[in-house]
């Protein structure tokens, strides 16, 4: 029997209560069966049934499974690329809780020995390396989490 029919006899046989005016709009859904759209008034309550159990555990499927990712911050920048420096940066990755964030570190300002050895180019393709820069920047990741 068609969900429509299930909804008219229920409107005749509970005569004190109105059906809502939005039970009888048209929804649709796609079926995986034959690859349309129907509308699920014109759907078997068995077919709807099945279809919504299966919708239904897709959803709390995708719901488990989604990852969120938590974004990335500049959170330090011109951090002197020396000892002092370097120091710091290992003293950062030491106490880092890993398991909320990831640190990167990323050259800043191209050193002045570089740039004696390139002509006096300072600029460079896709940034440069570490050892290549003057200042060093520190980002945090914030890890990909379940949601």
């Amino acid at each position: 029997m068609k969900l429509r029919k299930i909804l008219e006899i229920q409107s005749i046989v509970e005569d004190a209560r109105e059906m809502p005016y939005d039970v009888f709009e048209s929804f649709e859904y796609l079926s995986h069966s034959n690859g349309k759209n129907i509308d699920i008034l014109e759907m078997d309550l068995v077919h709807f049934i099945r279809a919504f159990k299966q919708i239904s555990t897709r959803l709390a499927y995708s719901n488990s499974h989604r990852r969120v990712n938590k974004g990335r911050e500049l959170v330090l920048e011109k951090i002197p690329n020396n000892d002092d420096g370097k120091e710091f940066v290992a003293l950062l990755r030491q106490y880092l809780n890993r398991d909320g964030y990831k640190m990167r570190v990323r050259g800043q300002n191209v050193s002045e020995s570089y740039k004696k050895k390139n002509c006096g180019r300072c600029h460079t393709y896709h940034g440069q390396s570490v050892d290549k820069s003057e200042n060093l920047r520190i980002y945090f990741d914030r890890q990909t989490e379940k949601a």
